[in-house]
């Protein structure tokens, strides 16, 4: 018999400690993000509920769902028609049953479901503006948030946001995350989502026991505080179980005896792992639609058991009872063990960079124009999906729906780019005008490749001659977030580039740093020196650097099975021509085969500046990864990588890749989004990679290039020539922090050039694989506009994104080192940044206007 002792008294305690949770969660108001309603009252509850939870000695919320993946065995025009199924049957049990309640996991389903089936419009309105249908996270798509490039994961949100906001109401807007399935999430997560608005995340990819070669996995809790070990100022309440268990233990079943057995025994085992009073359940699995007796069975606990209450919920009411709870905070790094996905189809990963500049370039400099172009951001939050970005899905799959969706955003973005330029060129008078995209002032050695080169007077002199159609001039403080018109002039150039033959070895350096490739070894690099201003050298390699090397693979398209060298670079002679020579840009093309392949490679170091560039054309190998490998005398035991909207500093395993490792079972890999930093003893050396993003070791650096593993079932091919671009950064200690991420940064976010001679406006777009300048055609109206000019300048922090939002201006800013103050200087004064890794800031419109000239009012 339940006993209803105190049962008033706990009631009325547990609506205190919610209305104060209430309170002191509502978010802020004062950085333009969508702004939610205060965290939902229990009110989703009948009175009958509410006083059963009161009374229980245990509760479990059960959270129905349905999970979707866009891609994977199957295209999402496949997966959406199984998405909609799930929703009309949720809509039908909803309708039948009050105390039904059913999660909407991702926006872009709903969205299809909104659009395909007219006829559920209004009850789907009406469900879910009475919560009996919730969303569980306002993302277009459930993210892979290791992997996806910053603006783009923001983006991912603020649409959803949008589009909920606008069909439902502000007050359908969910204030949990919900990580189902991804592969990962980002050490800097809990950051990302707080400064969001969003208090509960829920993470379904569940690793239920410690390998003892892994050293960094720790058993979890089903329910803690997790707090981002890049920024503890920052938490989010999570819960912590895989996603099917308790789907299996009603779905395999049809017996209710059976069904119940197996969920009490599930629901037994789950609260010896923790205090708490209130147990979080998702009910749900892959396109499964809702259990039509789930109901049925809540009942029949609940009327045969008087301590442990069944509670169908959604998250946020679930998650607010938790809250009341003395629970463990957790300050960690959840990134997986399964690591080789990190650069399956690397294409996937590079082109969401791309997209990144492409669109976010668009946005900055669209703020010039008026009114400012549209920029869709749809496509990119769709590929943002783990699925999509981890590139894990069947060949079959890839080919006719990922790879053309890529293609496609792509395609839309540069579109972005050159369509909101070319107004603005046509108004410069000048020859030559230098669009820099990034927040702070940059002054680099640039290219202009293709026909049409602009004359050589009206550049910056000096200038060098490349090649046919190649040219390279520099640039002296391109203004940050802004343009600069050029009309000839000279340029000083204190560290000017050689490039010298003696024998087999090729040497390029500008003062600052020496590289020396070895023809008799493949052109990997026997030498990677940093120089100091007295010329002394610090040689930073013990072996080889930048040695490509195949490893035999067995695994499949989510992890790698690693055996034997099936060749490396080192091993084997290389052809090396040299293509520039300086003093402006220095530039060797290495050609040489493993296998039955032929790689080649480009090196590029440019005057005044650090960064060894590295360019590689290389296809894979039956069943094997391809690596590049770097022996440095740097021996640590810890990294810093970074995060995308942070850096971490950690631990990592420093043993060498050797047959036999399966990165299931070890930590080898990292996700990095942009760069890797080992540093110790006074110098340090940055990998800087574009779409590159599984790096291992730390004297010995490894970086995964390309894969080929077809043993398996799901396996994966990924034929043709890749076309790949990294870079070696050496540096002194003390620039550790302050100089490889704005690096990193300008290394995926180059200047753009363009030019016009009369209505002819040419536009170079970095990373287009045609190679040529776009012409087009742009009649020059109105007044012209000044020579150079700058929307803001940060320092301390990148502006990852800037566009307008209703009357103001967004800025999303990621700060590397948030101990030291940043600020945003523009025509409105100074603006200070918190002191975090991830804010996002509302600007007044007034404070970034467009530029005019002196003749204008």
């Amino acid at each position: 018999m339940r006993t209803f002792r105190f049962s008033w008294l706990l009631c009325v305690m547990i609506m205190l400690s919610l209305m104060l949770i209430i309170m002191s969660s509502r978010p802020k108001t004062a950085h333009g993000l969508v702004q939610r309603t205060a965290t939902p009252s229990v009110s989703n509850f009948d009175a009958g509920t509410q006083n059963l939870i009161a009374t229980a000695d245990r509760v479990v919320f059960l959270i129905p769902f349905s999970h979707w993946d866009t891609d994977w065995h199957d295209t999402f025009d496949r997966y959406s028609q199984l998405a909609d199924q799930n929703i009309a049957k949720a809509i039908g049990l909803a309708k039948q049953y009050p105390r039904f309640r059913y999660t909407l996991e991702q926006v872009l389903f709903v969205q299809h479901f909104w659009g395909a089936h007219p006829e559920f419009r209004d009850d789907l309105k009406k469900l879910v503006q009475s919560r009996q249908i919730t969303f569980a996270w306002a993302g277009i798509t459930q993210p892979e948030t290791s992997l996806v490039a910053p603006s783009v994961q923001v983006h991912n949100l603020q649409l959803g946001e949008d589009w909920i906001a606008e069909t439902f109401g502000v007050a359908a807007l969910p204030h949990s995350a919900w990580q189902s399935d991804a592969f990962g999430n980002s050490a800097a997560f809990p950051t990302f989502l707080s400064r969001s608005g969003v208090l509960y995340l829920y993470i379904g990819r569940w690793q239920g026991k410690c390998d003892p070669d892994y050293q960094q996995c720790q058993p979890l809790p089903p329910v803690f505080y997790w707090r981002s070990p890049s920024d503890r100022a920052s938490r989010v309440l999570v819960t912590y179980l895989s996603y099917e268990t308790a789907w299996a233990d009603i779905y395999h079943r049809t017996d209710p005896d059976a069904q119940l057995k197996e969920l009490r025994n599930t629901v037994e085992a789950k609260f010896k792992q923790t205090s708490s009073k209130y147990l979080f359940l998702p009910v749900g699995f892959d396109f499964a639609d809702p259990q039509a007796n789930l109901p049925a069975l809540v009942e029949r606990w609940n009327a045969a058991d008087p301590h442990t209450a069944l509670v169908m919920a959604d998250p946020a009411s679930a998650f607010q009872y938790l809250a009341t709870q003395r629970l463990p905070e957790i300050t960690t790094d959840l990134n997986p063990i399964w690591q080789a996905f990190y650069d399956t189809r690397p294409a996937a990963k590079i082109a969401d960079k791309e997209t990144e500049y492409y669109l976010t370039a668009a946005d900055k400099f669209g703020l010039m124009v008026d009114p400012a172009p549209p920029v869709d951001w749809n496509l990119a939050a769709m590929n943002a999906h783990y699925d999509n970005i981890g590139g894990v899905s069947f060949d079959a799959v890839w080919n006719s729906s990922q790879k053309p969706r890529y293609e496609q955003t792509l395609a839309a973005a540069r579109s972005a780019v050159i369509s909101t330029l070319t107004p603005l060129v046509a108004k410069i008078p000048a020859p030559l005008v230098i669009f820099n995209p990034t927040s702070w002032p940059r002054s680099e050695v640039v290219e202009w490749t293709g026909n049409d080169v602009p004359d050589r007077k009206s550049l910056p002199q000096p200038v060098q001659q490349i090649g046919t159609n190649d040219i390279a001039f520099r640039v002296e403080n391109a203004p940050p977030l802004g343009y600069l018109g050029l009309n000839g002039g000279s340029m000083s150039v204190p560290h000017p580039v050689s490039l010298t033959q003696n024998g087999s070895h090729f040497t390029l350096t500008n003062g600052l740093i020496l590289v020396t490739l070895d023809a008799d070894h493949g052109g990997a690099f026997s030498s990677l020196a940093l120089i100091e201003a007295d010329q002394t050298h610090h040689e930073l390699l013990k072996t080889w650097g930048d040695d490509v090397t195949y490893f035999a693979d067995k695994g499949d398209v989510y992890g790698a099975s690693f055996g034997a060298e099936q060749g490396r670079e080192s091993t084997v002679t290389a052809q090396i021509t040299i293509l520039a020579a300086g003093p402006l840009l220095a530039r060797a093309q290495i050609i040489f085969t493993l296998g039955n392949q032929t790689v080649v490679k480009t090196i590029t170091v440019r005057a005044d500046d650090p960064l060894i560039e590295v360019g590689l054309d290389i296809a894979t190998l039956p069943n094997t990864t391809a690596l590049s490998e770097t022996s440095t005398i740097l021996d640590i035991a810890t990294r810093t990588d970074d995060l995308g909207f942070g850096a971490l500093s950690h631990a990592i395993d420093t043993r060498p890749i050797v047959p036999g490792d399966v990165t299931y079972r070890r930590s080898i890999f990292y996700p990095v989004i942009y760069w890797s930093d080992v540093s110790t003893g006074g110098i340090g050396l940055t990998v800087i990679t574009h779409g590159l993003q599984g790096v291992a070791g730390g004297a010995t650096r490894a970086m995964m290039l390309v894969r080929d593993a077809t043993i398996d079932p799901e396996g994966v091919s990924d034929p043709g020539v890749h076309h790949l671009h990294y870079g070696f950064l050496p540096h002194f200690e003390s620039a550790a922090i302050a100089r490889p991420w704005l690096a990193a940064y300008a290394f995926n976010q180059p200047l753009i050039l363009a030019t016009h001679v009369g209505d002819e406006v040419r536009i170079q777009l970095p990373f287009d694989p045609s190679a040529m300048p776009h012409l087009l055609t742009s009649h020059a109206a109105g007044l012209p506009l000044p020579m150079s000019f700058s929307l803001l300048t940060a320092q301390n922090a990148v502006v990852a994104d800037l566009y307008r939002q209703a009357d103001h201006v967004e800025a999303l800013i990621v700060n590397y080192d948030p101990t030291a103050p940043a600020t945003l200087q523009t025509q409105g004064g100074s603006i200070a940044v918190s002191m975090r890794v991830f804010d996002q800031i509302a600007i007044p419109l007034s404070a970034v206007s467009q530029p005019t000239t002196p003749h204008e009012p």
